[in-house]
């Protein structure tokens, strides 16, 4: 009798060598009373070293990954954030702006097979040449937020990314219709109280 069934199958293979470098910079100051500014910056360089003859499990292939940045890896991070501490009616307040920016990076091993391989052969969804989900784009995300200490009581209002940039950690093209995008959050705004009993 005839049924309905899914196959799968997990292949792993292992880079012959790998080598990642970088550095990162930091710094913090106080240019003026009751004004903190810092910020960071980092740069990743993780590639594969001889890594040749890699095959998706349905038979495509290889391709030649030796040089290409590992997955989930990120060239260019950086990040800086403001906040200014004030006095009203003498309670302590102040104003944050935090950014943060991270560079595009390909998820996973598929999008090595969607940059290298016409995607057509591949039977992979074309989506009017823009790479996602293969590689996902970098981004930047702006958070604002503002607060009030009124003794043991603390207020808080604040706006995370604020220009609703539409961005992802990570994501991936998954099997037939089961494929999964992840997208942290829009824009949100909120406000948040605390009490202290001590």
């Amino acid at each position: 009798p005839e049924t309905n069934r899914t196959e799968t199958a997990t292949f792993i293979r292992q880079a012959e060598e790998a080598t990642s470098q970088g550095f990162e910079i930091e710094f913090a100051a106080i240019p003026l009373e009751r004004l903190e500014i810092g910020g960071g910056v980092g740069y990743t360089d993780a590639s594969f070293g001889d890594f040749d003859g890699i095959a998706r499990p349905q038979g495509i292939g290889p391709i030649d990954l030796s040089g290409e940045q590992i997955p989930g890896s990120a060239k260019w991070t950086a990040s800086f954030y403001g906040q200014y501490e004030f006095d009203i009616l003498g309670y302590e307040s102040y104003v944050r702006a935090e950014w943060f920016y991270r560079d595009e990076v390909v998820p996973n091993l598929d999008g090595y097979f969607y940059k290298i391989t016409d995607p057509a052969v591949l039977g992979f969804i074309e989506n009017d040449g823009d790479p996602f989900p293969f590689v996902s784009p970098g981004y930047d995300v702006l958070n604002i937020r503002a607060g009030m200490q009124l003794d043991r009581w603390r207020f808080v209002l604040y706006a995370e990314n604020v220009l609703d940039e539409e961005y992802f950690t990570g994501a991936r093209y998954g099997f037939r219709m089961n494929g999964v995008n992840v997208r942290p959050h829009p824009r949100q705004f909120g406000f948040k109280v605390s009490y202290s009993w001590e």
